[in-house]
């Protein structure tokens, strides 16, 4: 099974690393049942053509809806009282979770897609932070591995912050976009349909719908991701990105706790 890739724009202000591609064959499905990890196949590779990322992510052997996939960085871990999704992202790693392995219906059937997120400060007040396109929930659509929606959790593609005053609230798990229903239209231009319809990168939930939709294509797998971290200006100053996730929902199912 072959997930698909997904992308952010890079910031005009900023050059990619030259150090890419990154890959990393390292994932552990988890059930939701028992919280047991086992050695995952899935495999995810970052990749940046045209100041622009790419997470190539394949997977033969899919876990079934009862449970998730980690890769790269990411893991479970205990974090203020709760079971979270721990994610970080530096010039040479990423991370990212796959929520649900298989919705297998049009993106009209979509009607409750949020996370809660929170970004932690360093003791000087600056430190991970959103960062252009991530962290982001990526959708595989059965077009193609190059016909993908993304939806951005925080700072937009096109955005760009001088260090230390990113666009996401520090060491809360309120912050601006977390926990909000995407698919909804209210939700605002965050959605990117531009791989499948041209000039669609800032779409509403309504327009993705028209666009996907209307290509009659169906939404494959649900994740989020991060790769941020390459990018020193967008994350304080730090060149690292850390991102926790809970409460990840897709239609009527809630992970994490």
């Amino acid at each position: 099974m072959f997930l698909g890739v997904v992308s952010a724009a890079g910031d005009s202000t900023t050059s990619l690393p030259v150090n890419l591609p990154l890959t990393t064959t390292i994932s552990y499905d988890y059930d939701y049942a028992t919280g047991i990890l086992t050695p995952g196949t899935l495999t995810a590779t970052d990749l940046a053509f045209g100041n622009m990322l790419f997470t190539v992510v394949a997977d033969p052997s899919p876990h079934s809806n009862g449970g998730g996939t980690f890769f790269g960085t990411a893991r479970p871990v205990h974090f203020m009282d709760d079971e979270v999704v721990y994610t970080s992202s530096s010039s040479s790693t990423f991370g990212g979770f796959v929520v649900n392995h298989n919705f297998n219906a049009p993106l009209s059937s979509l009607t409750t897609l949020a996370s809660q997120f929170y970004l932690p400060s360093t003791s000087g007040g600056t430190g991970s932070d959103c960062a252009v396109g991530s962290p982001r929930f990526s959708l595989t659509t059965s077009l193609g591995a190059d016909k993908n929606i993304f939806v951005y959790l925080g700072e937009l593609p096109t955005g760009s912050y001088p260090a230390g005053q990113g666009g996401c609230t520090k060491d809360t798990w309120t912050g601006e976009n977390s926990g909000m229903n995407l698919a909804t239209t209210s939700a605002g231009l965050v959605w990117d349909t531009s791989q499948l319809c041209s000039g669609t990168q800032l779409n509403t939930y309504a327009g993705a719908v028209s666009c996907a939709d209307g290509l009659g294509a169906t939404i494959n797998a649900i994740f989020v991701v991060i790769d941020g971290g390459y990018n020193a200006i967008a994350t304080g100053g730090s060149g690292t990105q850390i991102v926790y996730f809970r409460s990840l929902q897709v239609n009527g199912e809630t992970r994490f706790p």
